[in-house]
């Protein structure tokens, strides 16, 4: 039972770090938050249904945490891994305009230079 519980509440502290990582960084993060509110209600039966002596009950319902918080930790590593694609982007398409903007002032230079030929 103890390793059961264990396990939820590893589960549990690695999805929420995760998902405070995304949070602090602006992304999206309400799905996982709802997730790991279950995550915790569902612990918090776990370690009820230590008195009640039946192991089973006990391993389900921290099984069933332990998935939750899985899933909490995938999308929270999703939100992380759309953050650095968006950063990729915003300084590919900054390269971009700012190599425009250099063409378009040479382009007028130059045009300036023959008009006063």
């Amino acid at each position: 039972m103890k390793a059961a519980l264990d396990e939820l509440a590893a589960a549990q502290a690695a999805a929420a770090a995760k998902y405070q990582d995304a949070h602090n960084k602006g992304m999206e993060v309400n799905e996982i938050e709802m997730i790991l509110r279950d995550v915790n209600q569902q612990r918090i039966k776990a370690r009820a249904l230590v008195h009640t002596i039946d192991m089973g009950r006990v391993t389900a319902e921290a099984e069933a945490g332990r998935r939750q918080a899985e899933r909490a930790l995938a999308l929270a590593d999703a939100a992380l891994a759309e953050y650095v694609f968006r950063r990729q982007g915003l300084g590919v398409s900054t390269l971009i305009i700012t190599l425009l903007a250099i063409l378009l002032y040479v382009k007028i230079r130059l045009i300036s230079a023959r008009r006063e030929e």
